[in-house]
């Protein structure tokens, strides 16, 4: 097996590449947007909208879809917790082969193998949430409402799960696997980031965002393209030691699940939990203008 320091290309922290090759996740994804924007541009007849008002109306929308994800299981009936007793057996299952697969993914290691799985530095983190500001932004400046609901639903999804997903970090508290070669190690609110190994951010969040692009976009290539960085997020996790496989295909499960619920709730609107009205202010006597929001549940 060839070592990192025999490489010909320089590598980062944790064996991901670093360098120039880091600055490339944003030569790539800005290609990806560029590619996009054709295949989101909708046909004619969209009257733009006011800049404010369009913000107005999409900061409402991200804070209804906030109350209708986070209040979800207030509303679970029976089948619901079906799901989420199948998601926990399923976890446990897959728990039964998380040392096996550790060990067949640590024995595989190589300098191909390190380039494909760097794409949990690409996507999965922070930088998915900065495309997505940039698409969102092109969106809005460019007229193109469809891309500028894709990235606000995708941005809406990739929050929302994330909260979710940092939540049950904490509580279950489950050692990583460069912790030992135990898979059942818990330290429930613990506040060492190596007991943050259930559930894997990097995978709700890959596929929370690239469940609703993919949906967004009819060409069959881009949403294989989406859905397949996603998986390789997900492996890659595994790759570099930092989830065992019953963190990352529960996570993807919990991310798709997210993804589909913020586009459903999208595109047919139901009533919602949070009820938002924005109203000017003005305080007597001092001439002073106040903006007031009225938050009703």
């Amino acid at each position: 097996m060839v070592s990192k320091d025999q490489m010909p290309i320089p590598f980062g922290p944790e064996g991901r590449p670093g360098g120039r090759y880091a600055l490339s996740r944003y030569g790539l994804w800005l290609w990806v947007l560029m590619a996009l924007i054709p295949i989101l541009r909708e046909g004619n007849g969209v009257h733009a909208m006011n800049v404010l008002d369009t913000l107005r109306q999409d900061g409402r929308h991200f804070l209804e879809t906030g109350a209708d994800v986070l209040l979800a299981p207030l509303r679970f009936e029976s089948g619901d917790w079906q799901r989420v007793g199948l998601w926990l057996a399923g976890t446990a299952g897959l728990s039964t082969q998380d040392l096996r697969l550790k060990r067949l993914a640590q024995s595989r290691q190589s300098r191909w193998a390190d380039l494909l799985f760097a794409i949990d530095a690409y996507h999965g983190n922070q930088y998915t949430q900065v495309y997505l500001m940039i698409a969102y932004g092109a969106g809005l400046v460019l007229d193109m409402p469809r891309l500028r609901r894709t990235a606000l639903y995708a941005t809406e999804a990739l929050t929302y799960v994330g909260l979710i997903s940092a939540a049950i970090k904490v509580v279950v508290g489950r050692q990583r696997p460069y912790g030992g070669d135990d898979p059942y190690v818990f330290r429930p609110f613990n506040g060492s980031v190596r007991y943050r190994s259930f559930t894997s951010g990097h995978t709700v969040v890959a596929f929370a965002a690239s469940t609703v692009v993919a949906e967004q976009v009819d060409h069959p290539m881009w949403k294989g393209f989406f859905y397949g960085a996603a998986v390789l997020v997900a492996a890659a996790r595994i790759y570099h030691n930092a989830h065992w496989l019953s963190d990352v295909v529960p996570s993807a499960a919990l991310g798709y699940a997210v993804g589909w619920r913020v586009l459903n709730r999208s595109t047919s609107p139901k009533p919602s939990t949070l009820s938002l009205k924005i109203t000017p202010l003005r305080v007597s006597g001092t001439g002073v203008n106040l903006v007031g929001l009225h938050v009703l549940f």
